[in-house]
């Protein structure tokens, strides 16, 4: 058992370092630490408001400088508090109050939505195209805001906690020995406790997954835990590094590009953490509404050419054998019906009544195998055929159903019918076929769908080409 638990934890550590480094992890961390150097000052003015409010705002920016000095070192500190002294509203009245508070969301904001980005590259989802860019573009600066909002109260949080924490330890220091070890103890316990909120806070809202409290609160944790650990090995080595003095008097901003960088790493290190975890206790990702899987590859023009030209190869093939059948069919339906005795005749060749005979055992055959080979698939597997009624863009419109059907692992195929419909055929696990049927019903972006009509499809009534993989 012990075992098993430390194989369990080895292959989560193991493979969640694989994919921070896969998903480029160092490059987006860079593009973190600049748009944070933006956004820091307006997110400390937005979150200095709203603990003011329940402190005023003299204390709730001492609080907060202070917790910026025992975490980020004086120097950037300091570079935080004079910028954000410079980013302060300075004109009165309710038009220039409305301006500076638009200018401080948006410039808070920005940092998040390069966050979000990030987060979704780590999970492997994308946001759909849509007609309606402005819409979205809101959108996600109102969560984003939120975000800072949460920030702003978990700040509160923290700063009441440690006041409550310090009265308490204070007051038992006449009965408790070791109260000053026992002090910093519970100081970090807490401080471990609320960067652990607020990572949870981010992995739950920012990615376009859909993700419970309880999917994100051990990879919070683990971030919150390797935050305080790494924040103190970024004290010492921005302390002996000298990088303040190399840089003159853009030494401090660079201490904080730093600092962010570092931190930025640990972070998305967590999300990756987080989708591997939930990978290993076998929970699938699902993206929201607004988003879709991506599945990594690497191709180059060349590539991709050939595979849309083998693609539209296999389904012309696909179409002459289907009608070659039906041909069959119809032919042998007509001389079916004008035989009453003797051998039948289909063009030059003669077809006697052994060879009809066999044809019919060939295909009982042929179904005895389709129904041992249902026998032999898993429970779960279900067949669906789905009928897509719409305007609908071809190429483009396949290529997006096959990529979604591949991300969920399904074996199946669309093509356009003669009618101007589309049908889209896959098998696999019921509910993985049950997502990628509603994925349809909504309608993806490559089409415009007007109805879509899904009916279960036995193994027998399958293609006689169609493989269930």
């Amino acid at each position: 058992m012990i075992i098993q638990f430390f194989a369990f934890w080895w292959g989560v550590l193991r493979r969640s370092v694989a994919l921070w480094l896969e998903r480029n992890a160092f490059s987006y961390a860079g593009s973190l630490a600049f748009y944070t150097l933006f956004s820091l000052a307006p997110t400390v003015i937005i979150a200095v408001t709203v603990i003011g409010v329940v402190l005023g705002e003299e204390a709730a920016q001492g609080q907060i400088f202070a917790q910026l000095q025992g975490t980020m070192g004086p120097e950037a500190a300091t570079a935080i508090e004079h910028a954000v002294a410079q980013s302060r509203i300075q004109e009165s009245g309710l038009l220039p109050t409305l301006l500076g508070f638009a200018a401080l969301a948006v410039g808070a904001t920005t940092v998040f939505g390069q966050m979000q980005f990030s987060l979704n590259t780590i999970w492997g989802v994308a946001a759909r195209p849509s007609s309606n860019s402005l819409w979205i573009f809101i959108k996600n600066r109102m969560l984003s805001l939120t975000i800072v909002l949460a920030i702003g109260f978990i700040l509160l949080v923290s700063v009441g906690l440690g006041v409550f924490v310090r009265a308490a330890l204070k007051a038992a220091d006449d009965v408790l020995p070791y109260v000053s070890l026992l002090t910093r103890g519970v100081e970090l316990l807490v401080s471990i406790g609320v960067i652990a909120a607020l990572f949870a806070t981010i992995f739950k809202v920012l990615p376009d997954v859909v993700l419970r409290w309880r999917d994100v609160i051990v990879g919070a944790v683990v971030t919150a835990s390797l935050f305080s650990i790494g924040r103190t090995g970024i004290a010492l080595y921005l302390a002996y590094n000298a990088t303040a003095s190399t840089y003159g008097a853009a030494g401090s901003v660079v201490v904080v590009l730093l600092w962010v960088y570092y931190s930025s790493l640990i972070l998305l290190f967590g999300a990756a953490f987080t989708k591997v975890h939930l990978l290993a206790r076998h929970k699938p990702i699902i993206p929201r509404n607004s988003a879709v899987l991506v599945k990594q590859e690497l191709l180059d023009q060349q590539s991709v050419r050939a595979q849309l030209s083998a693609e539209e190869e296999r389904e012309f093939e696909q179409e002459a054998r289907e009608r070659q059948h039906e041909a069959e069919l119809e032919a042998g339906a007509v001389e079916t019906e004008g035989a009453v005795e003797g051998p039948r005749r289909i063009g030059n060749d003669k077809v006697s009544a052994d060879d009809t005979a066999r044809d019919a055992d060939v295909a009982r055959e042929k179904a005895m195998d389709k129904h041992e080979e249902a026998a032999m698939l898993p429970d779960d597997t279900l067949c669906l055929e789905a009928l897509a009624e719409g305007r609908v863009q071809g190429v483009s419109y396949r290529f997006a159903t096959r990529q979604q059907a591949e991300a969920e692992g399904l074996t199946g195929y669309a093509r356009n019918l003669p009618d101007g419909t589309v049908e889209v055929l896959l098998c696999g696990p019921r509910e993985a076929v049950e997502r990628v049927a509603d994925w349809l019903e909504r309608g993806p972006e490559q089409a415009e769908v007007t109805q879509v009509t899904t009916r279960e499809v036995t193994l027998a009534e399958l293609p006689r080409d169609f493989t269930t993989g």
